[in-house]
């Protein structure tokens, strides 16, 4: 089986990146809304997976289909050990992919403004690993 080229690896990396920017800037944008800020928890979970699949693409490495941060974590951080702390900073953000959006008879409460500009923050310092490692994609 013949390995992909880096030009076409560092195109998925791009494409998991630009979502994840999506996801990130809905957040913001979610943030910022009291009455919205609901969803931004969601927005956040999955900025910080789409970015870690693209870490994990960057390594050569298939993200499975999980939305479990803390497995993705995992496996990013023994390619990259430098995002360990900005991983672990996330660690408890798996469940915001689904406990803010649907009812239940116990909802959490929402992060508050303060808690999901720091996850924000954190998705920030992520997004910018992969052009770190890799400043000049091939063919740029």
């Amino acid at each position: 089986m013949k390995a992909p080229d880096s030009r076409a690896r560092w195109e998925a990396v791009n494409r998991w990146l630009e979502v994840a920017g999506v996801d990130r800037n809905a957040a913001e944008a979610l943030r910022a809304v009291p009455s919205l800020r609901p969803s931004a928890p969601f927005h956040c979970q999955q900025a910080l997976e789409k970015l870690l699949k693209g870490i994990l693409t960057l390594a050569g490495k298939r993200g499975a289909k999980t939305h479990e941060l803390d497995r993705l974590g995992t496996a990013a951080a023994r390619s990259f050990p430098e995002i360990e702390e900005l991983v672990a900073a996330a660690k408890n953000w798996s469940d915001w992919a689904f406990i803010y959006r649907y009812p239940s008879d116990e909802m959490p409460l929402v992060p508050d403004e303060d808690e999901l500009r720091r996850a924000v923050d954190v998705i920030d310092a992520l997004a910018v690993r992969p052009r770190a490692v890799n400043p000049e994609p091939p063919g740029s």
